[in-house]
């Protein structure tokens, strides 16, 4: 890694070799990439740890972190233009109460319990208390959360979705930054950061905040596209989990734990979304990128895909499209 400032396109970056989590090597698996979908500035690689415990990925150059909000200049955040990616969120996290079967499958496996206790992005078992989501948009999350006891605070660069976040009952909203003096000793019984934390420089710094947040015995959860995804594997640089340069870590199951474990976190669990409906967002997504490219998409066998996704997830495997993370402190 390099301390050595350099300019991409008027970005200030800095080269990173070196993974975040272990300081492995990385391997270049995407090179001169660009914004296809909202044409922010610069030509991106994207590296990919080469440690088999971790396979961490990364923009390289790295962006500043006072520079990230020029990728965001004409990027849709949290207003109408973008229920479809709210919806996949929600997909994603799995949302939806859980049925009789999972609700015996978190018995059975009680090292995954909370792959199958799904509802209120994984937070449905535990007693109301206070929450805090980290990226909290028009506030969808957060109005189920109030509706179902929970005292819920979200934040958010945006000022237009926090407006309407705070509109909805029983939730405030806040414009500022989860790092901001103004959370310091604030306690919160569950963090969530749905689609958010591959946004965010210095994950180490985020994980570790979660941890300084949270009461003890508090639950963070955080929902992210899976480097290592079928669709990934299938649609190479077109993959729109990468969304070059925003999301400026792709992360790993591996890598999540990495993280957590490293912050002080315990009881970790790391697991695929049990949703189908997530390969189907994310290859229609694919093939619309492809095709704004001028390129050509692959043909997939999105049902195969489905179920091998399903079948690897219920053994324990991470090969879903999202991957998600719950912890306590």
């Amino acid at each position: 890694m390099s301390d050595a400032t350099l300019l991409n396109d008027g970005v200030h970056c800095h080269a990173q070799s070196h993974c975040a989590a272990c300081g492995t090597q990385g391997q270049v698996i995407h090179d001169q990439q660009r914004d296809r979908l909202f044409e922010a500035p610069g030509v991106w690689s994207i590296r990919q740890c080469t440690s088999t415990a971790c396979r961490l990925a990364w923009v390289d150059p790295m962006p500043e972190a006072g520079e990230l909000g020029k990728f965001y200049t004409s990027y849709y955040t949290h207003g109408a233009g973008d229920a479809a990616d709210e919806d996949s969120a929600t997909a994603s996290a799995g949302v939806a109460s859980p049925g009789l079967a999972r609700s015996l499958l978190a018995a059975i496996i009680p090292g995954r319990r909370l792959q199958f206790l799904s509802g209120l992005m994984h937070l449905a078992d535990m007693p109301p208390g206070r929450v805090l989501e980290v990226g909290c948009g028009s506030g969808h999350f957060l109005a189920q959360a109030a509706a179902a006891g929970w005292r819920a605070l979200g934040i958010d660069f945006d000022e237009a979705a926090v407006a309407a976040a705070r509109a909805i009952p029983g939730v405030d909203a806040q414009v500022m930054d989860m790092h901001d003096p103004a959370l310091d000793g604030e306690r919160f019984d569950a963090i969530a950061l749905n689609n958010v934390i591959e946004h965010l420089p210095d994950p180490d710094r985020v994980f570790a905040r979660c941890h300084e947040l949270l009461a003890p015995g508090g639950r963070v959860v955080m929902v992210t596209p899976n480097i290592e995804a079928q669709c990934h594997k299938a649609y190479g640089e077109m993959w729109r989990g990468l969304e070059v340069p925003r999301h400026i870590y792709i992360f790993s199951a591996k890598a999540l734990r990495k993280f957590a474990a490293d912050a002080g976190f315990r009881k970790i669990q790391v697991f695929s979304p049990l949703n189908g409906q997530q390969v189907d967002f994310m290859a229609n997504a694919s093939v619309e990128l492809a095709e704004k490219a001028g390129a050509t998409p692959p043909q997939i066998d999105r049902r195969a895909i489905k179920l091998r996704s399903t079948a690897n997830g219920l053994l324990g495997g991470t090969i879903a499209e999202w991957v998600v993370l719950a912890a306590e402190r």
